[in-house]
């Protein structure tokens, strides 16, 4: 199977739900959204690392329980270092300001299609790998707020699986690669899917957009936003099983 003919987007409502649902749209971008469009979307779930269902993006106030902004985010898929990963996220902009970080997707899909055969052949015999948050804290300095030692130890020994990157499902055959994550000794290689432009989308975000993707065929990852630009995101994972 190749990969889909739309990679992402653009709408003002929901009337492309089924086929994002389906795999046919990757990334689809709703304009002018509100809190209602984003409950209409699907069942929210409880997103690792905080458990909530709606995670603040955008201050760098170590009082608030928010994501930081001021760090760069390696690419990645969310909750890649479970087994239980959340299949469709998404992201709500309640402002903006100019200076802010757009979000970066791509599209495993044709990333995968664009690999060396040889390359392929080595992704596939090397089989499933470790993901873990251990990973992630040896490539990046991102300051997660872990509240105390005993539950940092606690997260880091739990957060880690072992995933296969090719994958062939539903979806066609794609590459879940997670560089903030995945262990694979083909880690350089690899890598170079997100050198090639026309494997990434850019989202230059403004207030009221909703963008929901595939956290299987997407990975993401955004710049620094320095702490003085009011950059104001919230973070959601949607059940498979929609309303």
């Amino acid at each position: 199977m190749g990969w889909r003919l739309m990679f992402t987007k653009t709408v003002h409502d929901l009337n492309d739900l089924k086929d994002f649902f389906n795999g046919n749209i990757q990334v689809l971008i709703v304009k002018n959204a509100d809190i209602n469009t984003i409950h209409k979307v699907g069942t929210l779930e409880n997103q690792d690392l905080y458990g909530k269902k709606e995670v603040p993006i955008g201050t760098d106030d170590k009082n608030e329980d928010h994501v930081w902004q001021e760090e760069d985010m390696m690419w990645h898929n969310d909750r890649a270092y479970l087994s239980d990963i959340h299949p469709f996220v998404g992201l709500y902009c309640k402002e903006a300001e100019q200076g802010s970080s757009p979000t970066y997707f791509c599209n495993s899909i044709k990333a995968w299609s664009k690999l060396k055969d040889d390359l392929k052949k080595k992704v596939i015999d090397e089989g499933p790998v470790e993901f873990s948050v251990r990973n992630y804290f040896e490539r990046s300095a991102y300051p997660h707020d872990f509240r105390s030692p005993v539950y940092k130890r606690a997260f880091l020994m739990k957060s880690k699986t072992k995933q296969s990157i090719y994958r062939n499902d539903a979806f066609g055959e794609y590459i879940f690669f997670s560089p903030a994550y995945a262990g694979t000794k083909y880690f350089d290689e690899l890598n170079q899917i997100f050198e090639d432009k026309d494997n990434i989308h850019v989202h230059n975000w403004s207030a009221g957009d909703l963008v929901i993707w595939n956290n299987m065929t997407v990975s993401h990852k955004r710049d620094h936003t320095p702490s003085h630009v009011r950059r104001r995101l919230v973070r959601y994972a949607f059940h498979q099983d929609t309303r």
